[in-house]
C-alpha cells in the first residue's frame, strides 16, 4: 500500500483529458492516475478503481467529493464536515467513517473528480501567497485487480492496493504572513498539525516506545505511512528566495530527519469475494435503514437515521460556515474594490499628469533628434575628413618606412666602408712597414757584401803579394807576369759580381717602393670614393628629412583647414 506524504498542490493540462499524451504542466497526481489506468489496461485482469479526496481543515475532516457526480459536477453541494476517524480493529488499519469512494473508469474520470475537489479545497490570499491553502489534503486510488487463482474452495480472490497522495500546507509564519483572525487561526491548526508530524517522526527515528499518533488527525490517518507496512516517498519544495532561507533550510531539515524512518512494506493483500460482498450488504443495511426512516410516519415529516441525521446537521453547518465565510469575502472584496477604485483615480491623475509629462518629453525628444540629425552629418563629415586623414598618415608612414629603411641600409653601408678603408689604411701601414725592413735589410746585405769584398779583396792581396813573393823567389818574372794578369782578371770578374748583387738589391728596393706607393694610390682612390659615397647619403638624408618636413607641414596645414571647417 504505497503513500506519498508531501506532494505539491496538483496541476493538470487540458491535453491530458483529451489525449493519451502527458502535458508538461501536469502535476503528481494526473501522471499517478495516467501511468496507473495505462498499466492496468495493459493487464488481461478485470480490476476496478475508487478514489476519495479528503482535507484537514481547523483539524475537522471534509469529505471534497461528496454529491459530486462521475463528471466532477456538484450541482451545489457543499462537501460535509467533522468526519470521524477510527481504528478498524482488522487489516483495513485506519478508516473515516462517512468519506465516499467514487468509483471511476479511465483517468480523464478520476481528473475530473480531483479538479472538482481542489476548487472545494479552502484557500486564501495573505501576503506570501494569493492562493495559500489552508489545509491539508489527501487523494486515496483504491484498486481491485481480480486474480486468475481461485481458493480451494473455489471463491474468487481479488488484489487490493491503495495508493494515499497527500498534500501538506506549508507551514506558516503569522508575522509574515499578515494572518489575523480567521486566517490566524487556519495558520495554527496547520502549524499544531505539522508539529505533531515532526515529533512522530523524530520518535519513530530515534526508535521511541510511544510515538503520538493520535495527537493529531492527520497523523492519525496516515500513521501506516510513518512506519507502517507501506513504501513512502517525500517530495519537499523549496524557494531559492533569500528571504525564505530560514523555511528552506526548516523543509531540508524536516526531509532529512524523515529520511530516518524505516517502514516494512508488505504486499498487496489478496481480498475474497465475500469480504467484498460483504462489505456491500453493510452499506446497503445502511441505505435501508435510511430509507425506513424516511418512510415512517408518512405525512409528518420527514425521517432518517440518527448517523445520517447528525451528517446532515454537520453538512448543515459546515454549509452556514461557508456562507458566513463568504459573507466575509464579499465585504472584503467591496473593501478592496473601493481601495480599487481610490487607486484607480490617483492613477488616472497620474496617467493624466504622465501624458502631459510625455508631450514636454515628445517636443523635447524632437528637438534633440534635429540635433541629433547635425552632429551626425557632422560626423559623417568629420569621419570623411579623419579617413582621408588616416589614409595619408598610412602613406606617410609607409614612406618613412621605407626611408628609414633605406637610411639603415646606407647607415650599414657607410660603416662597412669605414671598415674597408680602415682594415686598407691598417693593410698600407704594414706594407709600409714591411717596405722600410726589406729596404733596410737590402742596405745591411749591400754593406755586409761590400765590407765582405774589400776584406776579400785585402785577404786577396795580401795572399797574392805573399804568393808573389813566394813565386819570384822561385820562378821567375814571366810566372809573376802571368799570374798577376789571372788574378786581375778574377778581381774583375769578383768585381762584377759584386756591381751586379748591389744592382740587383737597388732594382728589388725601387720595385718594393714602387709597389708601396700604389698600394699607397689604391688607397687614396677607396677614400675619395668612400667620402663620395659618404657625401651622397648625406644628401639622400637631407632630401628625405626635406620630404618628411614638408609632409608634416602639409597634414598640419590640412588639419588646420579641416578645424576651421569643422568650428
Amino acid at each position: 500500500t504505497p503513500a506519498v506524504s508531501r506532494v505539491p498542490t496538483p496541476t493538470v493540462g487540458n491535453d491530458l483529458l483529451s489525449s493519451a499524451r502527458m502535458s508538461p504542466q501536469a502535476g503528481m497526481i494526473p501522471r499517478t492516475l495516467h501511468n496507473l489506468f495505462y498499466a492496468l489496461d495493459k493487464q488481461s485482469a478485470e480490476y476496478y478503481v475508487h478514489v476519495s479526496y479528503v482535507e484537514l481543515y481547523n483539524e475537522e475532516l471534509r469529505d471534497l467529493l461528496a454529491g459530486t457526480d462521475h463528471s466532477g459536477e456538484t450541482n451545489g453541494f457543499v462537501p460535509s464536515g467533522n468526519l470521524r476517524v477510527y481504528e478498524s480493529g482488522t487489516d483495513k488499519g485506519v478508516v473515516i467513517q462517512g468519506l465516499e469512494e467514487k468509483l471511476v473508469t479511465s483517468a480523464k474520470d478520476a481528473v475530473a473528480l480531483m479538479q472538482a475537489g481542489a476548487m472545494r479545497r479552502k484557500v486564501a490570499a495573505t501576503r506570501c501567497n494569493d492562493t495559500s491553502s489552508r489545509s491539508h489534503a489527501i487523494f486515496t486510488i483504491t484498486v481491485f485487480v481480480r486474480e486468475r487463482a481461485v481458493t480451494v474452495d473455489g471463491e474468487d480472490v481479488s488484489k487490493l492496493g491503495k495508493l494515499n497522495l497527500v498534500d501538506l500546507a506549508g507551514s506558516e509564519n503569522i508575522g509574515r504572513s499578515g494572518a489575523q483572525n480567521v486566517r490566524a487561526r487556519e495558520a495554527g491548526s496547520i502549524n499544531k498539525s505539522l508539529l505533531v508530524l515532526g515529533r512522530v517522526i523524530n520518535a519513530l527515528v530515534e526508535k521511541a516506545t510511544f510515538v503520538p499518533y493520535r495527537d493529531s488527525k492527520l497523523t492519525h490517518i496516515i500513521k501506516d505511512s510513518l512506519g507502517g507496512r507501506t513504501r513512502t516517498c517525500m517530495i519537499a519544495t523549496i524557494s531559492n528566495a533569500v528571504d525564505h532561507i530560514e523555511e528552506t533550510v526548516k523543509t531540508l531539515q524536516y526531509a532529512s530527519q524523515a529520511k530516518g524512518i524505516r517502514n516494512r512494506p508488505v504486499a498487496n493483500k489478496m481480498v475474497l469475494k465475500s469480504e467484498i460482498v460483504h462489505d456491500l450488504q453493510q452499506h446497503i443495511e445502511r441505505l435501508n435503514r435510511d430509507l425506513e426512516a424516511a418512510r415512517d410516519n408518512a405525512g409528518t415529516g420527514f425521517y432518517v437515521s440518527k448517523d445520517t441525521y447528525e451528517e446532515l446537521t454537520t453538512q448543515a453547518k459546515a454549509s452556514r460556515e461557508v456562507a458566513e465565510e463568504w459573507k466575509q469575502r464579499v465585504a472584503l472584496w467591496e473593501e478592496e474594490v473601493q481601495r480599487t477604485n481610490e487607486k484607480m483615480r490617483v492613477l488616472s491623475n497620474e496617467h493624466a499628469a504622465t501624458c502631459r509629462e510625455l508631450s514636454t518629453t515628445n517636443e523635447t525628444l524632437n528637438a534633440t533628434r534635429a540635433e541629433l540629425d547635425t552632429t551626425q552629418s557632422d560626423l559623417q563629415r568629420q569621419t570623411l575628413l579623419t579617413r582621408a586623414h588616416a589614409h595619408h598618415e598610412r602613406a606617410l608612414n609607409a614612406a618613412a618606412f621605407v626611408l628609414q629603411a633605406s637610411a639603415r641600409t646606407s647607415a650599414g653601408d657607410a660603416q662597412a666602408l669605414h671598415a674597408k678603408t680602415a682594415r686598407m689604411a691598417e693593410r698600407e701601414q704594414q706594407n709600409i712597414q714591411a717596405a722600410t725592413l726589406i729596404g733596410e735589410s737590402v742596405r745591411t746585405e749591400v754593406e755586409r757584401a761590400q765590407a765582405s769584398a774589400v776584406a776579400y779583396n785585402e785577404s786577396a792581396a795580401r795572399q797574392s803579394q805573399q804568393l808573389l813573393h813566394a813565386l819570384q823567389s822561385r820562378v821567375g818574372p814571366e810566372f809573376e807576369a802571368a799570374l798577376d794578369t789571372c788574378l786581375r782578371q778574377h778581381a774583375s770578374t769578383m768585381e762584377a759580381d759584386i756591381a751586379n748583387a748591389v744592382q740587383t738589391a737597388q732594382t728589388q728596393r725601387s720595385e718594393a717602393q714602387n709597389k708601396c706607393q700604389r698600394i699607397a694610390e689604391q688607397v687614396e682612390v677607396v677614400a675619395s670614393g668612400l667620402d663620395t659615397v659618404v657625401a651622397d647619403k648625406a644628401a639622400q638624408g637631407a632630401s628625405v628629412n626635406k620630404q618628411l618636413d614638408a609632409s608634416v607641414e602639409k597634414h598640419s596645414a590640412e588639419q588646420k583647414i579641416s578645424l576651421a571647417f569643422i568650428t
